[in-house]
């Protein structure tokens, strides 16, 4: 049986660093759902309560992100968290009951040292990803003048993930840059004059104010497609997004939680290329 090579150590450190961070911000996070799964004890949460909304945000992100750290359990129990809390209705006494013992499994997971190792994640159900990443058909274009030179681009919102994936990044030897939502990312890479021409760019899809699918189809139609590669990050997104997205020029997919193997697979393409 043959095993993948394991990650480097020096990669390994850095997540472990990243982790240390990270894990206060998820148990707080955690903590979010709990708060509301307690509420319902007492009495039902309506479905566009602030803080049952706070707690569904707060259970995608841990459920997309923990995973990656290596807590794949917390990650898995955080996505049965979000079902929950997304479901129509009132959040009433069963449901509460139901999240808070997601939740102390969940804080029971994140509270041992998180063991990325060589960055696979146990086998999930769900539609496959795209086809793995290829060399662009066109030749990059010749980078603006008044453009930076950038290798990857990463917009994520998420600032753990966001930072776990440009330390991946520049591990590797590659110059990135990070953006917050989907405005400041097409601030920087499309109009007539774009800031940065990068060779591949790592965006979600579930980004605050306008999504990746919209970012993406700019892109498409100024031709940033043509001369970067797009690979897509998204925890739940079905069939048709993953079409759509295609359709807009994207190259692959990537579905949180992913292993960091999967990133680094496809970053080896940039660096084996001129």
């Amino acid at each position: 049986m043959s095993h993948a090579p394991a990650m480097p150590a020096a990669m390994a450190a850095a997540m472990a660093g990243l982790a240390v961070d990270a894990k206060s911000s998820l148990i707080a996070q955690v903590d979010a759902v709990e708060a509301v799964a307690v509420r319902a004890l007492q009495s039902p949460v309506p479905v566009h309560d602030p803080e049952r909304v706070d707690a569904l945000r707060c259970a995608h992100r841990v459920a997309g992100t923990a995973g990656a750290f290596g807590w794949h359990e917390a990650s898995a129990l955080l996505r049965e968290a979000e079902a929950l809390l997304e479901a129509d209705g009132p959040l009433d006494d069963d449901a509460a009951v139901a999240l808070c013992e997601l939740v102390e499994t969940a804080r029971g997971d994140l509270a041992r040292p998180p063991s990325p190792g060589d960055g696979t994640i146990p086998q999930q159900q769900g539609p496959p990803a795209f086809a793995p990443l290829e060399p662009l058909a066109t030749p990059p274009s010749a980078p603006d003048a008044q453009a930076a030179t950038v290798d990857v681009v990463v917009v994520e919102d998420d600032l753990i993930l966001g930072a776990l994936l440009c330390q991946v990044v520049t591990d590797m030897g590659l110059s990135v840059q990070h953006c917050e939502d989907g405005v400041s990312a097409l601030g920087l890479l499309a109009g007539a004059e774009p800031l940065a021409r990068p060779r591949l760019v790592l965006l979600d899809i579930d980004l605050p104010g306008r999504s990746g699918l919209s970012v993406l189809r700019v892109l498409q139609r100024d031709r940033v497609t043509r001369s970067a590669s797009v690979i897509m990050l998204s925890s739940r997104s079905g069939a048709d997004d993953r079409e759509l997205a295609t359709e807009l020029g994207a190259t692959s997919f990537l579905s949180k939680p992913f292993a960091i193997r999967d990133v680094t697979d496809h970053l080896q393409l940039l660096v084996r290329s001129p």
